[in-house]
């Protein structure tokens, strides 16, 4: 979401609390919330199932979700 990270950023200067403060600092900060580009580069995007291949997915899978 555009913006998120300043809306972040400027609330924890506003925010009492100092815990409250430090918790949306770390937040704003974070790259595990606000990924960098060179994180985004390193992603790798998975194909979709077919319709024909998502029967056979998921009768391999769900015994092991299920346990």
């Amino acid at each position: 979401m555009p913006g998120a990270k300043d809306v972040i950023a400027r609330d924890a200067q506003t925010v009492a609390d100092a815990q409250k403060k430090k918790t949306y600092q770390t937040m704003a900060t974070s790259s595990l919330v606000f990924p960098s580009d060179a994180d985004y580069a390193k992603l790798h995007h998975y194909r979709s199932l077919t319709s024909a291949e998502k029967p056979k997915y998921e009768s391999v899978f769900q015994p092991i979700v299920a346990g």
